[in-house]
């Protein structure tokens, strides 16, 4: 039979996951019921299925080192040659849809909620899908089946985790959801307002982005919902497609190292409006055109510049980076070889500083509220296990990165090929200091629950796998490639362990506390409270604020300054100016209405996630607030309060 080694590597991995399936089975189901003394009756069942499953999957890997299954295995590939391809791309986009949709559909209990089976339901439809990809591309080997079903699979796995934020409810779906959609309406803040606001000063490049779908008047908040969906898919998306057509890869060669591309970068994940600084570097950075590269850096770096301190010199290094693979140092002196890349990241650098200048000269906010990273406390402790994080930053990133370190290194070192050691030495020491200062920002209070803040480093680490990989690091030197089958069965396992993260964040339909009348009513009442405050001051929305801004409520005047993200960003660096200008305001009484969310001014030890910041908004924000102003009335199943001065 052939690809036998395949098929064991297949079996081999069916068992496993079989085993850690009826594992998680057991813990979460025992003592649920009566049958067999322990179990729920459906939990049995379940359990019975996955046994039998596992056992059918051992006795067929039992069967390979015989020749039992020769005659079936022919009889199945020649079926499959006989299959129409339209009747296999059905099915193989059916098996594809099953996982995402049973869990997401809402109708699936504890029973088969688990990772576990979650992990055994999708290699189930990776290898059923592996035969109908079979059918369409007859010419692939077994494992490059099963490892283009895992990953277009993954890709419709990661779409899917969005579903639950496609509701119409004018309410926010999480604590930051509201500040992002007003934050994007300041761009639009004339025609939304009928007044100049002052512009974002967290993000600029992600509200902008946003912000287009205020073009279309009256949009309701779902559309934006669903535009910020798009932004999430198609921007990774986009620069993944980038660095597969750098790769001058085949055809389906490229669409399979853009599906992990697109899947690695929701490893952190890396922000949109961050991606497409590396986005635009791929796509046109030429290093025989060194002049076309510096403009392409230049580009980039302006949009680094107005989004995020840390991308600054990320388009200049993302070019040396490209430099450094792309280009052999062959006979030249080490100036004469950096000259063109030490430009690029000087000039790079330096034009995302000026931009950021330019953009605090134009925002409309004072100077002073601007760098509040640099000034934030750091929690050195959640580099490891902690209670925010539990897997702490340092095993967790091990666990990601370290799998893809080693297969292409070992790739490399099989090829038998030579590489100057001042690339080697370039690459190496980017990748150390860019994971070194994502730990440090990764600490700073207020993150620490993801790997969100090594986005640049795990952009660099995908250009760099994946060139070395496909084989776009040229050498200085050639070699002899050395054969190793099982460099493939790594590279199943390592290119799929991506789909597990999007396939853990897999959840039904939200369901509120509260129905559509309910909400209808309270937006009624918080109508009545903003009319009766209308002739006595700005009313001041800390949470919920795009009410506002999608017309739910209308507020003669409302208060631009200390929205819910922005305050606790100055609560936790502590910045005397903004915080005292809030003090004094509500010492003075200077707004009739607060609407926030509770208010309970409760001081937390470490046995809380995130209880730093915590305590920091509680002593900074609500004991100011509950010193001057008193609860009018509270609606606990929106998270919502309404505050009036003593």
């Amino acid at each position: 039979m052939k690809n036998t080694w395949s098929a064991r590597l297949l079996l081999l991995i069916a068992v496993l996951c079989a085993a850690l399936a009826l594992r998680q089975l057991w813990n979460d189901n025992l003592n649920t019921g009566v049958a067999l003394g322990l179990f729920s009756r459906r939990a049995v069942y379940v359990m019975a299925l996955v046994l039998a499953e596992g056992l059918v999957e051992l006795a067929l890997l039992a069967l390979t080192w015989t020749r039992w299954l020769a005659k079936p295995a022919a009889l199945l590939q020649n079926g499959l040659r006989r299959l129409p391809r339209w009747l296999a791309w059905a099915g193989f986009l059916l098996l594809a849809a099953a996982v995402p949709l049973l869990i997401t559909s809402g109708r699936v209990d504890a029973t088969l909620a688990g990772q576990g089976m979650r992990v055994w339901l999708l290699w189930l439809a990776i290898r059923l899908g592996a035969l109908f990809w079979l059918a369409v591309r007859r010419q692939d080997a077994l494992i490059t089946a099963a490892l283009g079903t895992g990953l277009l699979h993954g890709v419709l796995i990661q779409a899917c985790t969005y579903l639950p934020q496609l509701t119409p409810t004018p309410f926010s779906l999480g604590w930051s959801e509201a500040s992002r959609f007003y934050n994007a309406s300041l761009f639009a803040a004339q025609p939304l307002y009928g007044a100049s606001l002052p512009l974002p000063t967290l993000h600029p490049t992600r509200y902008l982005l946003q912000a287009a779908a205020f073009l279309i008047p009256g949009a309701p908040i779902l559309l934006h919902r669903i535009w910020q969906i798009l932004l999430w898919l198609a921007c990774n998306g986009f620069t993944a497609w980038a660095l597969a057509r750098r790769l001058n890869l085949a055809r389906w060669q490229a669409v399979l190292t853009g599906a992990w591309a697109f899947l690695f970068f929701f490893q952190g994940p890396v922000y949109y409006h961050l991606v497409l600084c590396a986005g635009f570097v791929l796509l046109g950075f030429d290093r025989q055109r060194p002049l076309r590269s510096l403009a392409v850096v230049i580009g980039a770096s302006i949009w680094a510049g107005l989004s995020r301190i840390n991308w600054y010199p990320v388009p200049g290094v993302l070019a040396l980076v490209l430099y450094l693979l792309e280009e052999p140092r062959a006979q030249k002196s080490m100036w004469r070889y950096l000259l063109w890349p030490a430009l690029w990241v000087g000039a790079g650098t330096a034009v995302a500083l000026a931009s950021n200048a330019v953009y605090i000269a134009v925002s409309g906010n004072p100077p002073e509220v601007f760098g509040s990273a640099l000034s934030s406390p750091l929690l050195w402790y959640r580099l490891f296990p902690n209670i925010t994080y539990p897997q702490g930053i340092i095993p967790a990133s091990a666990l990601v990165f370290l799998p893809v370190i080693l297969l292409f290194a070992l790739r490399l070192w099989l090829s038998g090929a030579r590489w100057n050691w001042l690339r080697w030495l370039g690459l190496a020491g980017m990748l150390a200091a860019f994971y070194a200062a994502g730990l440090v920002v990764s600490v700073k209070v207020g993150g620490g629950s993801n790997l969100h803040n090594l986005d640049n480093f795990i952009v660099l680490l995908a250009v760099i796998a994946l060139y070395a990989w496909s084989g776009g690091f040229a050498p200085d030197q050639p070699g002899r490639p050395r054969r190793a089958p099982v460099l493939s069965a790594l590279l199943l396992v390592v290119a799929l362990l991506p789909v597990l993260q999007p396939l853990s964040e897999l959840a039904p339909p939200l369901k509120f506390k509260r129905t559509p009348a309910e909400e209808t009513a309270l937006l009624a009442k918080l109508q009545s409270l903003l009319d009766s405050a209308k002739e006595k001051g700005p009313v001041l929305f800390i949470s919920d604020r795009q009410l506002l801004t999608f017309k739910n409520l209308k507020a003669e005047q409302f208060e631009a300054e200390y929205e819910k993200v922005f305050l606790m960003e100055m609560a936790m660096s502590g910045n005397p100016q903004y915080l005292g200008r809030f003090a004094r305001e509500l010492q003075a009484h200077r707004f009739p209405l607060i609407i926030t969310e509770p208010l309970n001014a409760n001081i937390q030890d470490q046995t809380r996630a995130f209880s730093e910041e915590n305590n920091l908004w509680v002593t900074r924000v609500e004991q100011p607030i509950l010193e001057n102003y008193r609860l009018l009335d509270g609606f606990d199943a929106f998270d919502l309060y309404v505050y009036v001065p003593r």
